[in-house]
């Protein structure tokens, strides 16, 4: 379920022991049979920041796998709806909040994306396995980046994918190879297109209500790279995030109200990590609520609706939450956490 170039094998009097590298939109399978997504590179020794997504139904439902029918736990992917389906939660200092979280002890099972694209481009078992062989290749040959960044992800990793109604789900790891499918990815061609008129307003309308914003603002956001339709019909996403693991202690950030500033954002290092981190060079505040002033230079979002607006350089609207790091003295703003959903747009 996992591959061992990826991970390290350490020795001590008592046992040998595999630490495994586990990274953003990785899957885990409880003994319970539940089946959680990861949250990013950043987990504590003893377990995974993560929330259950699946699990087991005495119904039938679409998905299935070895005589076991799923239902979907999180539907919507708001905060709130995320940190429900939890087994336990765990106080995190970097962000300021109890965080869903799955300790290893319970844990049965790793899926790793990249291990499960290697099997289905070896042996594609149905048509929706065929289809993801299909772009996959098409998108590394475009972007002309190794086998060892492009993973699958969603349904189709752990198996319980529905061929009739399931997307293709795709992540690529780390940031040059990011990049390199971002800037190649920008135009349609035979293979790939961009959502056609009535489901790009279908799903512009869906995350204007969600976020409270104008749909214009939202088809502003939209691009192949993240999302689009294969020529068969199918449509795809593509996630993005480092391949290196991130410590889960050392820093801190306490939270020190909300508001709403115009900035002028670049993109940094961390801009196709989860969450999605961008500097904020220049800001007039539009209106705040805060405890104490501090300098905001970090625009940080988890909300990856809003990557294109953090990842292009430019004027921003962001409203969300404001915290601080004693430690270095900088403030930041940040979208998409339970106390404030928030947003960024451009201005």
């Amino acid at each position: 379920m996992f591959n061992m170039d990826n991970n390290i094998l350490v020795y001590n009097r008592y046992r040998l022991e595999v630490f495994i590298i586990v990274l953003d939109k990785y899957y885990l399978e409880d003994t319970f049979g539940n089946i959680h997504v990861v949250i990013g590179n950043r987990h504590p020794i003893c377990g995974y920041l993560s929330y259950i997504k699946y699990a087991p139904s005495n119904k039938k439902s679409v998905w299935y796998k070895n005589g076991i029918y799923y239902r979907r736990v999180v539907k919507h992917y708001f905060p709130e709806e995320v940190h429900k389906s939890y087994i336990y939660k765990i106080p995190d200092p970097w962000s300021d909040s109890l965080v869903p979280f799955t300790p290893k002890s319970i844990i049965s099972k790793i899926y790793d994306p990249i291990n499960r694209l290697h099997d289905i481009i070896n042996k594609p078992r149905d048509i929706l396995e065929e289809e993801v062989v299909e772009l996959a290749k098409w998108i590394r040959s475009q972007a002309n980046i190794p086998w060892r960044c492009i993973g699958v992800t969603g349904s189709i990793l752990p198996k319980i994918h529905n061929t009739l109604i399931s997307d293709i789900d795709l992540i690529v790891y780390g940031s040059i190879c990011g990049w390199k499918v971002i800037e190649a990815i920008n135009y349609e061609d035979k293979v790939v297109k961009k959502l056609d008129s009535y489901k790009l307003i279908e799903w512009s309308n869906r995350l204007s209500r969600r976020y409270g914003i104008p749909v214009r603002h939202v088809i502003a956001l939209y691009r192949l790279w993240r999302r689009g339709v294969l020529y068969t019909g199918r449509e795809f996403s593509i996630a993005y995030s480092s391949d290196k693991p991130k410590s889960f202690c050392g820093d801190k950030w306490l939270t020190i109200g909300s508001g709403r500033i115009k900035a002028y954002v670049t993109p940094s290092l961390h801009s196709l990590d989860y969450p999605i981190e961008s500097h904020i060079e220049k800001y007039s505040v539009i209106e705040q609520t805060v405890t104490r002033n501090v300098d905001i230079s970090i625009a940080l979002s988890y909300e990856t609706f809003f990557m294109p607006a953090l990842i292009e350089e430019g004027w921003r609207i962001i409203d969300g939450i404001i915290q601080y790091n004693p430690y270095q003295g900088i403030g930041r703003i940040v979208v998409g956490v339970k106390e404030r959903l928030g947003y960024i747009i451009k201005d």
